[in-house]
């Protein structure tokens, strides 16, 4: 089904008969001999945490890969070179064992493929293994220095259309950077100007001196575990498998409007709504004991409530997690308003001063390693929740028009929901 004729490790992004000469054609360079190459820090809170890579799939019913590989893509890099540079880096610890972005310009991997599938044959584009199939794999066991940040991989269908699979390592970028990075790649391969340039700056982000951590910070404590009678019908469970539920708008308005009852007079948002009921229907689901401890993580952009904003194109990762742990019986008895009040309450208090001081908390941690959170921390009886609403995922216009899907090609956590508007 699947032929995987051109596999790049590129340098470029432009094809296969002159690669060798085209490095900067994701706007990643050599150094010139005039410059300096220096490594670019990582926040220390990104040190410990195992983060792959990110998964990513534009999807669209027309022809047109060529065009990522076209004259018009080549030109708009070259004339914009370094300005994505740490994309086409890897990674490496310092002498004190810190993460930083080796700026080595040695490339991204660039994969090129045919399949005798077609594009309908995705169905509704849920993140199943042959969708992550869109995305080259990424070879780990070699150590941190040895794989690239960036993995693409342009697919031809055999009705015409054509895909761009995306993986990026989440250290370098979160979602907001990795849109970005897509986007402005689209514009240039179009010959447009980059209307927002990267902005790279890590000392916006570094912890005070001397740190000044004023709460528990209870997002890097070991989550809660299943109890012992529990336990071994959980693990006798199947395997998690992934599924899209859609719901409707006049389905959202209802829970907004059960929000409203028992007196609440605060107008709860769309994500704290959804958030509270997918974590009480999460509970139910799995029959948990009354008296079970669940922990909830919700992902939150910390560009926006950071004082000052970060500027627009900052380019890193600013997602910090909030958490909440309650026991399953209290959210299962609870009006829906009660949920979605302690989701409200923890997202307002993570302003500046909250982001700041969890900074400076992990700035004193002795061993970051301690804290790393697999995807077993989000399995039974706790819950991971994002949301995609709001991101620019369907912008990236490569010429042949914006694409018919973009969403996550896969799920590398246990138990994880991603919110996303349909078009």
């Amino acid at each position: 089904m699947w032929d995987r004729s051109h596999v790049y490790a590129l340098r470029p992004l432009l094809g296969p008969r002159r690669h060798e000469n085209l490095r900067e054609g994701v706007g990643v360079a050599p150094p010139r001999a005039d410059s300096v190459r220096h490594p670019l820090e990582l926040q220390r809170r990104l040190g410990g945490v195992q983060h792959p890579h990110p998964q990513r799939v534009l999807l669209s019913p027309y022809g047109g890969g060529q065009l990522l590989r076209s004259g018009g893509a080549q030109g708009g890099a070259r004339t914009r070179t370094g300005a994505v540079l740490p994309h086409g880096g890897r990674l490496k610890r310092d002498k004190d064992g810190r993460l930083e972005i080796d700026c080595n310009a040695e490339g991204v991997l660039f994969v090129e493929a045919e399949s005798d599938a077609v594009v309908d044959d995705f169905g509704d584009f849920a993140p199943t293994l042959e969708l992550r199939r869109l995305i080259p794999p990424v070879d780990y066991s070699q150590g941190i220095s040895t794989f690239p940040l960036v993995v693409l991989q342009v697919t031809h269908f055999k009705c015409g259309g054509v895909s761009l699979g995306v993986g990026m390592q989440h250290k370098i970028a979160d979602g907001f950077s990795g849109l970005h990075f897509i986007n402005t790649w689209s514009d240039m391969a179009r010959g447009l100007d980059i209307t927002i340039p990267p902005f790279i700056d890590r000392t916006l982000l570094h912890a005070r001196d001397p740190p000044q951590s004023k709460f528990e910070h209870i997002e890097y404590q070991p989550p809660p575990t299943m109890a012992i009678h529990d336990s071994q019908r959980i693990n006798a469970a199947p395997e998690a498998t992934v599924a899209i539920f859609k719901l409707t708008r006049d389905q959202l308005n209802t829970l907004k409007a059960k929000s409203k009852e028992n007196g609440n007079t605060i107008a709860y948002s769309s994500y704290e709504i959804l958030s509270a009921h997918i974590w009480v229907c999460t509970c139910r689901a799995r029959g948990l004991v009354d008296e079970q401890k669940t922990r909830l993580f919700v992902a939150t952009n910390g560009r926006s409530r950071l004082r000052p904003p970060l500027p627009p194109g900052y380019l890193g990762n600013v997602i910090f997690p909030i958490t909440l742990v309650a026991v399953s019986g209290e959210l299962q008895s609870k009006p829906i308003s009660y949920v979605a009040g302690k989701i409200h309450d923890m997202l307002v208090r993570m302003d500046d001063e909250y982001l700041r001081s969890a900074l400076d908390y992990l700035e004193v941690q002795p061993d970051l390693i301690a804290l790393v959170r697999g995807a077993d921390t989000f399995k039974c009886p706790n819950l991971a929740i994002t949301s995609w609403v709001g991101l620019p995922i369907h912008d990236a216009d490569f010429g042949w028009g914006r694409p018919v899907f973009m969403g996550p090609g896969g799920i590398v956590l246990k138990v994880c929901v991603i919110c996303c508007l349909v078009r």
